[in-house]
Protein backbone atom coordinates (compact mmCIF):
# COMPACT_ATOMS: atom_id res chain seq x y z
CA UNK A 1 0.00 0.00 0.00
CA UNK A 2 1.28 3.21 -1.02
CA UNK A 3 0.78 6.25 1.32
CA UNK A 4 -0.54 9.99 -0.11
CA UNK A 5 2.01 12.17 1.41
CA UNK A 6 3.55 12.79 -1.50
CA UNK A 7 0.77 12.54 -4.19
CA UNK A 8 -0.82 15.61 -5.16
CA UNK A 9 -3.97 15.80 -4.16
CA UNK A 10 -5.87 18.55 -6.28
CA UNK A 11 -7.42 16.21 -8.60
CA UNK A 12 -8.60 13.99 -5.89
CA UNK A 13 -12.01 15.77 -5.97
CA UNK A 14 -14.47 14.28 -3.50
CA UNK A 15 -12.22 11.20 -3.10
CA UNK A 16 -10.15 12.28 0.09
CA UNK A 17 -10.46 12.77 3.74
CA UNK A 18 -9.14 16.22 6.16
CA UNK A 19 -7.34 15.16 8.71
CA UNK A 20 -9.18 16.52 11.98
CA UNK A 21 -5.85 17.31 13.40
CA UNK A 22 -3.50 19.16 10.82
CA UNK A 23 -5.88 19.53 8.26
CA UNK A 24 -4.20 17.88 5.44
CA UNK A 25 -5.98 16.28 3.02
CA UNK A 26 -5.41 12.48 2.64
CA UNK A 27 -7.04 8.86 1.30
CA UNK A 28 -5.25 6.47 3.16
CA UNK A 29 -3.89 5.02 5.50
CA UNK A 30 -6.81 6.23 7.05
CA UNK A 31 -6.88 6.39 11.15
CA UNK A 32 -10.36 6.43 11.96
CA UNK A 33 -12.19 6.59 15.45
CA UNK A 34 -15.92 5.59 15.53
CA UNK A 35 -18.84 5.16 18.06
CA UNK A 36 -19.80 1.61 17.89
CA UNK A 37 -23.37 0.15 19.72
CA UNK A 38 -22.15 -3.37 19.79
CA UNK A 39 -23.44 -6.63 22.32
CA UNK A 40 -21.33 -9.48 23.29
CA UNK A 41 -22.78 -12.91 22.16
CA UNK A 42 -21.30 -15.42 24.61
CA UNK A 43 -21.27 -19.75 24.21
CA UNK A 44 -21.03 -21.68 26.48
CA UNK A 45 -17.62 -24.37 26.68
CA UNK A 46 -14.40 -22.99 24.35
CA UNK A 47 -16.16 -20.89 22.09
CA UNK A 48 -15.14 -17.41 22.07
CA UNK A 49 -17.59 -15.14 22.98
CA UNK A 50 -18.41 -12.90 19.69
CA UNK A 51 -19.04 -9.16 19.11
CA UNK A 52 -21.52 -8.04 16.95
CA UNK A 53 -21.39 -4.32 15.89
CA UNK A 54 -25.19 -3.51 15.15
CA UNK A 55 -24.05 0.20 14.05
CA UNK A 56 -20.94 2.53 13.37
CA UNK A 57 -20.98 6.20 13.25
CA UNK A 58 -17.17 7.50 12.57
CA UNK A 59 -16.27 10.52 14.58
CA UNK A 60 -12.90 11.44 13.73
CA UNK A 61 -10.42 10.77 10.63
CA UNK A 62 -6.88 10.82 11.11
CA UNK A 63 -3.85 11.09 8.10
CA UNK A 64 -1.75 9.32 11.13
CA UNK A 65 -1.67 7.67 14.27
CA UNK A 66 0.40 10.91 15.68
CA UNK A 67 -2.23 12.88 14.55
CA UNK A 68 -5.09 10.57 16.15
CA UNK A 69 -3.12 10.05 19.43
CA UNK A 70 -2.51 14.41 19.43
CA UNK A 71 -6.81 14.32 18.62
CA UNK A 72 -7.43 12.05 21.21
CA UNK A 73 -7.87 13.87 24.69
CA UNK A 74 -10.31 16.23 23.18
CA UNK A 75 -11.99 13.95 21.02
CA UNK A 76 -13.18 12.09 24.84
CA UNK A 77 -13.80 15.31 26.01
CA UNK A 78 -16.45 16.04 23.32
CA UNK A 79 -18.08 12.45 23.65
CA UNK A 80 -17.44 13.09 27.30
CA UNK A 81 -16.02 10.12 28.43
CA UNK A 82 -12.54 8.81 29.91
CA UNK A 83 -10.29 5.95 29.05
CA UNK A 84 -10.53 2.64 30.07
CA UNK A 85 -9.45 -0.77 29.21
CA UNK A 86 -12.64 -2.89 29.79
CA UNK A 87 -12.52 -6.43 29.15
CA UNK A 88 -14.98 -8.29 27.07
CA UNK A 89 -17.70 -8.35 30.25
CA UNK A 90 -20.26 -9.63 30.90
CA UNK A 91 -20.78 -6.48 32.79
CA UNK A 92 -17.68 -4.12 32.40
CA UNK A 93 -18.16 -0.20 33.96
CA UNK A 94 -19.45 2.78 32.28
CA UNK A 95 -16.52 4.88 31.06
CA UNK A 96 -19.47 8.04 31.62
CA UNK A 97 -21.25 7.33 35.31
CA UNK A 98 -18.95 4.09 35.95
CA UNK A 99 -22.55 2.17 36.32
CA UNK A 100 -22.64 -1.37 35.30
CA UNK A 101 -23.13 -2.15 31.69
CA UNK A 102 -24.27 -5.62 30.62
CA UNK A 103 -22.54 -6.09 27.47
CA UNK A 104 -25.34 -8.85 26.64
CA UNK A 105 -27.05 -5.55 25.48
CA UNK A 106 -26.06 -2.75 23.03
CA UNK A 107 -23.68 -0.81 25.08
CA UNK A 108 -22.21 2.39 22.76
CA UNK A 109 -18.32 2.02 22.59
CA UNK A 110 -15.82 4.00 21.08
CA UNK A 111 -12.60 2.47 19.26
CA UNK A 112 -9.72 3.64 17.07
CA UNK A 113 -9.05 1.54 13.82
CA UNK A 114 -6.53 1.81 11.31
CA UNK A 115 -6.96 1.10 7.44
Amino acid sequence: MSIDKEEDSSDWGDDAYFCETCGRPFRYPLYDTAKEFERTIFHTGDILPEVEIIGSEGIGQYCSSSCRDQARRGLLQREAVRVTYPGIGPIECCSRCSAPVDYDQVPLGLCGVSY
